[in-house]
């Protein structure tokens, strides 16, 4: 996916030639685009390992640790409205 600069014309969108991404970007865009997508994962299988997968490369949150807090935050504050996240234990420690 790469974002298109368009100008409005009388005839419509024309779009803007604006050159190659610089590979750090793209890698970054790419990066945040996994972030989402993983999320969304997540969610769909209820899965609290793949959550805090997402939060952990979104490069937003700056360490695993942070992310897991972040996210258990959240679900503690959002419990009456998102879907039960399964934590996976082997031997107690999370998978």
């Amino acid at each position: 996916m790469k974002p298109v600069r368009l100008l409005i014309k009388c005839k419509g969108p024309v779009p803007e030639y604006v050159g190659e991404i610089p590979y750090f970007h793209k890698a970054v865009n790419d990066q945040q685009l996994a972030s989402g997508k993983i999320l969304v994962e997540a969610i769909t299988e209820g899965s609290y390992e793949k959550a805090l997968q997402a939060f952990t490369v979104n490069k937003t949150i700056p360490a695993a640790i942070v992310a897991m807090k972040i996210l258990d935050d959240l679900i503690e504050a959002n419990k009456d409205f998102w879907p039960t996240l399964t934590k996976k234990l082997e031997e107690g420690v999370l998978v």
